[in-house]
């Protein structure tokens, strides 16, 4: 009996697997139709082509992806041309005819593509002059209104003190007014020389001018010491000391130290904020004379070549000529390639990268100043008067070692006879200096043209501006479609651009679809002008140096080494390669075509979707299949079990 239930529970567990085969294998089949199914249904969706209708109006024939259509006569495309300015001898039916528009029946000839060619380099050109224009003027405005601050807070500060001697030390006053008014005039002449750009290039960086500042200030004290000394030792006495005296205390001036630590402080400041302002004063003059040379350069009309002038013909004025639509616009990348080929083949581009990177640093300059983590020119100006007067009261309460140190070194005080000075006011020092300086406190905010400054410097774009003139002009909605859409002119009908867009430079623009490379030499000024900014952002960079330290020597090493590698990557010398953030979501600008993709233009370009391979095990079933053919051979079985040996 026994023997007999092993055989029955054999036979059902062989019938179990058979259920569960038969399961496995009707999902594989009907997996394999669907695959079938869905790799059918993509490749005719696909081969359906795919057909963008142009927008008409009355009395303009319609243009369809296949090419644009005779137009039956040319009222309207004169109308359009009259609209864009343009008054020319259009006939009044389309003729037969070649030309850069395409061949057939065209309401403009040669004669009138010449003229329009003419046009469309005239509107780049004053498009170029109209972004100059804005950037220009930003550089122009902050280096005047900058160096017009300076000097209202300059002469305000020498009227302080020159009032704080008046009042306060007027013993000292009628001798101090000579020194005093020869340092404000070396420090007036010092910020002239900012507008002057040399025409050969220093040959070091930094320069020796906070040596010389510096120089310009100690000068000051020591004609100042013996005035101080007479005041702070022998005060009580009338007689001034003769020529001789006060030569030899002027000699020993540093030695004897009777500011202590005060003038060399000032001296110092004086030369970091004048080099400072002196530098941002030269980087906006500098900048002034870049643009107004490329501007020159740019407008030029031998400088567009013959490729160009066709590819701005055919880029703007032949979808008039053809016909179309006003409201028709150019795709945007079609846009971009025709403008970055003209001004490439300019060669004004190659100013961008040296361009960026002395902007770049400009601006940090400015924040550096303008948050107080360097000398700001401003304060140092305003706080001439107490510093001196600081320096006045450190030499009279120190008066006692002063004397021994002159002893010294001079000997007993020689006076001369029949002289006399007048004793200084008897007032409260620090009260009197208040007082000056509210009575002629200044209104004049020396940031407020740097705020500005920062400010244009984005709505400008004035980084990476060499490379973005083609971007301007194409992301203006008046010029170009800026949609992606393919509702736009394409060069040959209203259609998708399909053509590979081509980033800037000249190597990559050897392979623009849109015109033939034209290989020009460049201009010789762009390259002393890359040379004039590469130099100035070393400068700039030279005036971070009391903040970074090392830091700032190795940018300077890195660049002129031509390295490319600047310290852990912060700063990328003028060898690197600089990439605006725009490239980074155009094409590799290899020129390859775009990866097929659906019909486009009449051209099959049949999409082929990669389908995992056909299942051949109940492995390769989905999860929630498997699962289901086992629960069946599984209930079976045990159903079957229990039954037997019940």
């Amino acid at each position: 009996m026994i023997c007999v239930k092993i055989v029955l529970l054999l036979v059902i567990s062989f019938v179990c697997h058979l259920v569960t085969s038969a399961t496995v294998y009707q999902q594989q089949s009907d997996n394999r139709l669907t695959t079938t199914n869905h790799d059918t249904n993509v490749n005719i969706s696909t081969a359906t082509p795919t057909s963008v209708s142009g927008a008409t109006t009355s009395g303009t024939p319609t243009t369809t992806a296949q090419g644009p259509l005779a137009v039956e006569e040319c009222t309207s495309v004169r109308i359009n041309l009259e609209q864009s300015g343009l008054k020319l001898d259009i006939p009044q039916i389309p003729f037969n005819g070649s030309g850069v528009c395409g061949e057939g029946r065209s309401c403009c000839g040669a004669k009138i593509e010449a003229e329009l060619k003419k046009s469309a380099t005239m509107a780049l050109h004053t498009f170029l002059q109209n972004n100059f224009v804005s950037v220009r003027a930003m550089l122009a405005s902050t280096a005047s209104a900058l160096h017009v601050n300076v000097r209202r807070l300059a002469v305000k500060s020498e009227k302080n003190t020159m009032n704080v001697f008046e009042e306060v030390y007027r013993g000292m006053f009628a001798d101090v007014r000579q020194p005093l008014s020869e340092l404000y005039r070396t420090l007036a002449e010092y910020l002239e020389k900012a507008e002057i750009i040399p025409t050969d290039l220093p040959p070091a960086v930094p320069s020796n001018d906070g040596v010389l500042l510096e120089a310009s200030v100690m000068k000051f004290y020591k004609e100042l010491f013996p005035l101080v000394y007479h005041q702070a030792v022998h005060h009580l006495k009338a007689q001034d000391f003769t020529p001789n005296y006060k030569a030899c205390l002027k000699e020993h001036t540093e030695s004897v130290a009777p500011y202590g630590t005060i003038a060399r402080k000032m001296a110092n400041n004086v030369a970091q904020s004048f080099e400072t302002t002196k530098v941002l004063l030269q980087a906006l003059t500098l900048g002034l004379e870049v643009l107004n040379t490329t501007d020159e350069i740019m407008s030029r009309k031998e400088e567009n070549s013959d490729s160009c002038r066709d590819a701005l013909l055919r880029l703007y004025y032949c979808p008039k000529c053809l016909g179309l639509a006003s409201n028709v616009k150019p795709c945007n990348n079609y846009c971009l390639n025709v403008m970055r080929g003209c001004l490439t083949q300019q060669r004004t581009t190659e100013l961008d990268l040296p361009w960026s990177n002395f902007i770049m640093e400009t601006q940090r300059l400015v924040k550096e100043v303008r948050d107080g983590q360097l000398p700001n020119i401003g304060e140092v100006l305003s706080g001439f008067s107490s510093v001196i007067s600081d320096a006045i009261m450190y030499a009279t309460l120190n008066s006692p070692d002063i004397a021994t140190k002159v002893q010294e070194k001079c000997g007993t005080p020689q006076l001369m006879e029949n002289s006399t000075i007048k004793p200084n006011n008897e007032v409260n020092v620090e009260e009197a200096i208040k007082n000056v300086r509210e009575k002629n406190q200044s209104t004049t905010n020396l940031w407020t043209p740097l705020n500005s400054f920062l400010e244009a410097l984005d709505k400008t774009k004035a980084r990476g501006f060499y490379a973005n003139l083609a971007e301007l002009l194409c992301s203006d909605e008046s010029f170009a479609e800026t949609r992606d859409t393919a509702d736009c002119w394409n060069g040959h009908r209203i259609g998708e651009y399909t053509k590979a867009l081509v980033r800037p430079g000249v190597d990559a623009q050897k392979y623009n679809p849109e015109m033939s490379w034209t290989a020009a030499e460049a201009d010789p000024r762009i390259g002393h002008l890359s040379d004039k900014l590469r130099h100035m952002r070393q400068v700039v960079v030279s005036r971070l140096s009391e903040k970074w330290g090392l830091e700032s020597d190795s940018l300077i090493k890195s660049e002129g080494s031509g390295s490319g590698a600047g310290p852990s990557g912060t700063w990328p010398s003028d060898d690197e390669e600089y990439e605006p953030p725009y490239w980074s979501t155009e094409g590799s600008g290899s020129g390859d075509r775009p990866d097929p993709g659906v019909l486009i233009d009449g051209e099959d370009k049949t999409v082929k979707v990669a389908i995992g391979d056909t299942p051949t095990n109940s492995n390769n079933l989905p999860s929630d299949k498997r699962s289901s053919a086992n629960r069946i051979g599984i209930s079976i079985l045990l159903i079957s079990t229990v039954i037997i040996f019940i």
